[in-house]
């Protein structure tokens, strides 16, 4: 099976080890910065894809930036950024409990595939668990929350 990683790029370059000469490159061309990735990511096993927009020249640099990849558990970020949201405007209440039913089960990353049915988390608890442990069945509870049908 392919391993298939995507870097979101702040995260990808800031905590890989380029070096900062990369960001020395022109703002006519960062095929420095290309090819600093490009030797990096060869060092490593998997898949990766890269994309740089310059915010400022609206300039680009990607590597297997046209690559389709399945998002996998990069999606329970914006997720929670929406859970958060909806807390924010008062509309969910992060101390509410929820309970794990059948339904809910998924195999994979996480704590809580292996707890019972019918044990109940505070949302907050939710959020944390699809985060930090990468928990499906913490992410289904809570998109079933957000309106998602199971």
């Amino acid at each position: 099976m392919r391993k298939c990683i995507i870097f979101f790029c702040l995260f990808f370059l800031f905590y890989t080890g380029l070096s900062n000469s990369a960001w020395a490159v022109s703002s006519v061309s960062y095929r420095t910065l290309e090819k600093e990735i490009i030797d990096l990511i060869d060092q490593k096993q998997g898949t990766y894809g890269v994309y740089v927009m310059d915010l400022n020249t609206g300039q680009i640099c990607g590597v297997n930036e046209d690559t389709v990849f399945h998002a996998a558990s990069t999606f329970k970020v914006p997720v929670n950024l929406y859970l958060f949201q909806q807390i924010a405007e008062g509309k969910i209440n992060p101390h509410k409990k929820l309970i794990y039913k059948e339904k809910h089960y998924e195999g994979g990353t996480g704590i809580l595939q292996y707890k019972k049915y019918g044990s109940r988390y505070t949302i907050q608890e939710l959020a944390k668990y699809s985060i930090v442990y990468s928990d499906n069945v913490a992410t289904n509870m809570l998109l079933e929350l957000l309106g998602k049908k199971m």
